[in-house]
């Protein structure tokens, strides 16, 4: 009688279901190469134990050189020492000063910016500063709504959580800028106009909830009251049609939805390229990669879509599906995703096979 024959993966199965894992030893650093950790092991120290370059370049103060924006006005400092990797400074950087460090070399004190030697024209006694050192924006991100709570706040069941100031903080973080929380403004125009004042020293105010026509959506009247230059309202996408953007002084404003796909959808889209723009990034977009669709999907033609979706590789093509459940208010169809499906306008029905653009996030797949 002729013996049927195994699948591989029930073989491999079958073999990793048998084998222990053995116990722990301890061995010698040089026979570690290869083996598996089995207890965290704890630094003594940093390492490197000071900050150092990155690049050859010089060690400045940035209050010197953020005027320096064209060939013909360079700022001029004077180089007070030379440090290669290996050597530690012994002069403080002052104003209107320089230090040539290599890479690998520890930064003196006294300065705050590393230029790359690219970005300059030196000599032995000084060095000309021809590109400006850009800065990390200052994003101001703000909730709204009297159903929200804080997570130090006690709530009940009447509270929701305040999650989008947290996502939207993750979102900042990860495009470049530096988050600032203000919390939760109350559903009346006075508490949401002292929260907004508040913003209007950094570069960017990212709102969430209180943009769509509802009669506690107060966001359209306090951003016009505080002479608000407000460029649109709603957009032709889903998630996230109720979205606003304009400039309140010298301070760019963004009102999002306040359901929390809606708001990272939208963040994606819009305010995260205008971070990188501000943060001097040539490239504003997510990769975009085409993918087979595994569902169907229909929509009306008259906006286009963002679906959560997960993106993975099967014999040499991509393949992509949904994250399941597609409610702008689950906020784990975003968790689960790697990337967002971009579904143009115009197309009504998406069939298992069909080819679809999508927008890879994070670290890919």
């Amino acid at each position: 009688m002729k013996e049927s024959l195994t699948r591989l993966e029930d073989a491999l199965k079958v073999v990793l279901d048998t084998v222990p894992v053995l116990g722990l030893e301890k061995v010698g650093l040089l026979d570690a190469l290869g083996r598996v950790l089995a207890e965290d092991i704890i630094a003594e120290r940093d390492n490197p134990p000071w900050d150092n370059s990155a690049m050859d370049g010089f060690a400045v103060r940035y209050e010197d050189i953020k005027q320096a924006h064209a060939i013909t006005t360079p700022t001029v400092l004077k180089v007070i020492e030379d440090v290669p990797a290996g050597k530690f400074p012994a002069k403080t950087v002052g104003q209107g000063e320089a230090i040539r460090i290599m890479t690998g070399a520890p930064i003196p004190k006294g300065a705050d910016t590393v230029l790359k030697v690219e970005d300059t024209e030196n000599t032995p006694q000084s060095v000309k500063v021809f590109k400006d050192v850009y800065q990390r924006p200052r994003v101001a991100i703000l909730s709204t709504g009297d159903e929200l709570a804080d997570l130090d706040e006690r709530f009940n069941e009447e509270k929701i959580v305040n999650s989008n100031s947290y996502g939207i903080a993750a979102q900042v973080k990860e495009a470049g800028g530096l988050p600032i929380l203000l919390g939760i403004a109350k559903d009346n125009p006075d508490d949401l106009k002292a929260k907004v004042r508040q913003s209007l020293n950094a570069d960017f105010l990212v709102l969430s909830g209180g943009v769509s026509m509802g009669d506690y959506d107060f966001t359209k009247p306090v951003f016009q009251e505080l002479g608000g230059e407000m460029n649109f309202w709603k957009l032709a996408i889903r998630p996230g049609q109720p979205v606003a953007f304009g400039k309140i002084g010298k301070t760019l404003a963004f009102g999002l939805p306040g359901n929390p796909v809606s708001s990272m959808v939208t963040f994606e889209q819009l305010v995260r390229p205008a971070i990188l723009k501000m943060c001097g990034s040539q490239v504003l977009a997510r990769p975009v990669v085409q993918a087979l669709f595994q569902e169907k999907f229909s929509k009306r033609p008259d906006r286009r879509h963002f679906l959560r979706g997960v993106l993975w590789m099967e014999n040499g093509m991509l393949m992509v599906r949904t994250t399941g459940s597609q409610g702008s208010g689950i906020l784990t169809s975003m968790v689960k995703a790697n990337g967002l499906i971009d579904v143009p306008v115009e197309v009504e029905k998406l069939k298992p096979g069909d080819v679809v653009n999508v927008q890879v996030l994070g670290g890919g797949f």
